[in-house]
């Protein structure tokens, strides 16, 4: 008995340390993200796309390792929490580097019809989730349900930031005086709406972390 829940330790420490590296290459990511972003930097994309590829890799592995640990070991209680929740957050990660990606790949376009610089707004969305996602990647390897909790009010910042960005930049396609103005506008329409989702998906990653610990499902008010 003693052997089977030391292995099943080594499991938890293992699964718990593939959850914390997906964490780091997305705070990687995101910090390229702000490069690209302000200086119109060409190799923070490709490093942007380099680490979403190591987090697509890590997410299928800790699907596996889940799995295994269900099949073989049949978990109770904080143990099955914690496996489940595993589940969810590393969808939730692979989801955020997604979503880098995607922006990224919208700000070359937008590079493509404008010299202009982007739209402060997308710097600040980019600093306050690169925060908030360094701040609940260390809530989650301390067990910090205080500090989720705060990451998941910062949310609402990014959503008030996102709003008042939409309504100014549908004013300005309605009075653009070219396609390519119009054109640029809407890639910042996508990238702030990637923006937004990232915010959610932290989010999620602090309702996930309540979850493991307290059985508590946030999301539906339980």
């Amino acid at each position: 008995m003693d052997m089977t829940r030391n292995v099943f330790a080594e499991n938890i420490t293992a699964l718990k340390g593939m959850l914390l590296l997906m964490g780091n290459y997305l705070e990687r990511a995101l910090e390229a993200e702000r490069e690209l972003l302000q200086k119109r930097d060409l190799q923070a994309f490709e490093f942007i796309k380099t680490e979403d590829d190591k987090v697509d890799v890590l997410e299928v592995e800790i699907e596996k390792k889940c799995l295994s640990i269900l099949a073989l070991q049949a978990p109770v209680a904080h143990d099955l929490r914690f496996i489940t929740g595993a589940l969810k957050m590393s969808t939730d990660l692979e989801r955020i580097g997604d979503h880098i990606r995607k922006i990224a790949r919208k700000f070359v376009h937008y590079m493509e019809v404008t010299q202009a610089p982007v739209h402060p707004a997308m710097v600040n969305m980019a600093d306050i989730l690169r925060e908030m996602l360094t701040d609940m990647i260390n809530a989650f390897n301390t067990q910090d349900l205080e500090k989720a909790k705060q990451v998941i009010s910062r949310d609402s910042d990014v959503n008030a930031i996102q709003k008042e960005f939409f309504r100014e930049i549908i004013e300005t396609i309605m009075n653009s005086r070219s396609a390519e103005e119009a054109s640029a506008c809407v890639h910042l329409l996508f990238i702030a709406r990637s923006l937004e989702r990232i915010g959610d998906h932290i989010k999620n990653l602090g309702e996930r972390i309540i979850f493991m610990e307290t059985g508590q499902i946030v999301e539906h008010g339980y």
